[in-house]
């Protein structure tokens, strides 16, 4: 898999929602995989490096408890997202034995699953890998050291806002905790 593809394994065996997501999403660094059978979908999990699968949660076709087992089994770090329609959110209070990584509401417009992807591959590749797992910050200033690409102890110091918006493309913004609102009070 390139980094910077995304495979997609739609589960889901309502051709019109199928089709609205394989058009939208063309001309996109996404490949999508359609399955609309069991067999098909374990194949597929089994022979594709997924970074997701959105398995519609209220077909009858699919077991979306032995999906997200099988697609976490081969990457732990595959998303698994549940498709279902807006008014079956009892489904997730009785059905499901693993809750998703997240859920898509149908009908859905492909822009917002090309979004959720978006997210999908910021977290399998801006997150901290096992190499980066110690992140040296000043004990003074709070400044972090970036080393990326600079060899270890060599990185620039940066704050900590810019790091995490530098690193996985997010925005903090400030607030203040309940502990620190009574000792300032």
């Amino acid at each position: 898999m390139d980094e910077g593809v995304l495979n997609i394994l739609i589960a889901d065996n309502d051709s019109a929602f199928s089709e609205c997501i394989k058009i939208g999403l063309i001309d996109r660094d996404v490949a999508v995989f359609y399955a609309d059978t069991m067999i098909s979908v374990v194949n597929k999990i089994q022979r594709i490096h997924l970074d997701l699968v959105v398995v519609d949660l209220n077909s009858e076709c699919f077991d979306s408890t032995v999906i997200y087992e099988k697609a976490k089994e081969m990457d732990s770090e595959c998303m698994v997202f549940y498709s279902m329609q807006g008014d079956d959110f009892a489904l997730l209070q009785s059905e499901p034995k693993y809750f998703p990584d997240d859920i898509i509401i149908k009908p859905c417009h492909p822009h917002e699953l090309f979004l959720k992807a978006q997210l999908v591959y910021r977290y399998k590749y801006k997150s901290l890998r096992s190499s980066e797992s110690l992140v040296p910050v000043c004990a003074h200033c709070k400044k972090v050291r970036d080393d990326d690409g600079y060899g270890a102890g060599k990185g620039s110091w940066l704050p900590v806002d810019q790091f995490i918006n530098e690193k996985f493309g997010v925005f903090v913004t400030h607030s203040i905790c309940p502990s620190c609102v009574k000792e300032l009070v």
